[in-house]
């Protein structure tokens, strides 16, 4: 296939949201399109000597203004040269990554856009960006079960008021408690069947660990087959073809799923 190059067709992929769209825009096709991600916050906070939270939303407006406003510049600079929107975008990513660092390690004396820099001129550079408190961390664990019936694998669309919506996931279930922190595989048996689901030959599959905002979660994962096909019409549930599978939208923890299976034959 071919990757788009209009930002709305870029912006309108899964798991591509304004950060992403605009780092590919900007580096890969040198648009004036602004980037804001922690180092770029950081970045402009201690420059502009912004002591609002950056995570709040009026705050977060202006950063992205004043992203804008930078990129922007650098797009008027006559004669303009090639790459300038990449090579400034980059610049500051840089820039928060090796000289911009958080809390005491900031080498200001590196900086060379120190001389403007309201935070290094009012002694502030510490304390700037101004974050709330971490959450403490919340441990989750889930089931997933890769479901098949002839050839076919179970996934379900997630809904709008949930993470990753829009993107697709192989069956799961919230476990409550795992004791041992390892899902047997009689407690997965009765989770299943708890969820109006038979499956004769349920078998482990992997152990797959990701991270959403303060949330630790723990995928324990199963596959099977289900000698009789449900007829899933809601829910956003569906069967695919192990073909269709391949080219399914899917959050990366589930995407390891599916590459552990289409790795090995389980047809």
């Amino acid at each position: 296939g071919t990757f788009p190059d209009q930002d709305e067709a870029i912006l309108a992929l899964p798991g591509i949201g304004p950060y992403t769209a605009g780092a590919i825009t900007s580096i890969a096709f040198d648009r004036p399109n602004p980037i804001l991600d922690g180092n770029v916050i950081r970045v402009l906070t201690r420059y502009y000597g912004i002591k609002e939270n950056p995570k709040g939303a009026d705050c977060l407006s202006r950063l992205w203004e004043l992203s804008h406003t930078w990129v922007d510049q650098a797009d008027k600079l006559k004669p303009r040269a090639s790459h300038n929107c990449s090579h400034l975008n980059q610049s500051m990513m840089e820039l928060g990554a090796r000289i911009c660092l958080p809390n005491q390690h900031a080498k200001c004396e590196k900086c060379p856009i120190k001389s403007n820099c309201e935070a290094r001129k009012k002694k502030i550079v510490e304390t700037l960006p101004n974050l709330p408190e971490r959450r403490a961390v919340i441990q989750r664990h889930r089931m997933v079960t890769v479901l098949k019936h002839e050839g076919n694998y179970l996934i379900q669309r997630q809904m709008a008021s949930k993470h990753n919506e829009g993107l697709y996931e192989f069956f799961s279930k919230a476990l409550k408690d795992t004791h041992s922190g390892k899902l047997t595989l009689k407690a997965a048996v009765l989770a299943l069947k708890h969820s109006g689901v038979g499956c004769h030959d349920l078998k482990p599959l992997a152990i797959i660990k990701h991270t959403i905002t303060h949330h630790r979660i723990t995928l324990h994962c199963f596959i099977g087959n289900i000698q009789i096909k449900p007829n899933f019409e809601t829910a956003g549930l569906k069967w695919t073809s192990k073909t269709e599978l391949e080219k399914t939208p899917m959050p990366s923890a589930h995407q390891k799923i599916r590459k552990s299976i289409l790795d090995i034959n389980t047809d």
